[in-house]
């Protein structure tokens, strides 16, 4: 008799499935999977963001208004098939990165090989070297937004890369 009573740990219901399966998609159609991740991903993305994941949670805090103020890499390219990072450095050297839609909240990125070498100083490396190191930069993200102000991009399944929006 005790295994068919209800356990109260056991608390999944019809509405926390229905929210569960609402993170993955919109609607019961392809197109509504991609539209929804997709229109999540890029409403509202266009500003400048700095990349988090090299500092602790008391560490962001102090470097928040000095990246945001000459290290923050900038978002100004969206349309519905996607969006261009750019980034620069002191010595005026930029890396723009084009992540272009596959599908719901999965990109294609794509880093031109020339700005890679630029941005990271590369330009009296070998021709392997440099087409080896733009390689690392080129493939696939999976893109999620936490909320409004925070970006998580993971490349090629490798540790994601958290971005911050700087208040503009």
């Amino acid at each position: 008799m005790a295994l068919l009573t209800t356990s109260p740990a056991f608390a999944f219901d019809a509405q926390k499935l229905d929210n569960t399966i609402d993170v993955f998609r919109s609607s019961t159609t392809a197109e509504g999977y991609i539209a929804h991740n997709s229109d999540r991903v890029l409403a509202n993305l266009r500003g400048h963001w700095f990349g988090i994941i090299l500092f602790s949670a008391a560490e962001v805090e102090n470097a928040y208004d000095r990246l945001c103020q000459k290290n923050y890499s900038a978002i100004d390219e969206v349309d519905p098939n996607g969006f261009t990072l750019t980034s620069g450095k002191e010595s005026g050297a930029l890396l723009h990165v084009r992540f272009e839609l596959i599908t719901g909240n999965v990109y294609s990125v794509v880093t031109p090989q020339d700005d890679y070498v630029r941005y990271m100083g590369l330009e009296s490396a070998t021709d392997f070297q440099k087409r080896v190191g733009a390689l690392a930069r080129n493939g696939i993200a999976t893109i999620h937004r936490v909320d409004e102000n925070t970006l998580v991009v993971q490349k090629n399944y490798q540790m994601p890369e958290i971005y911050v929006r700087c208040p503009d």
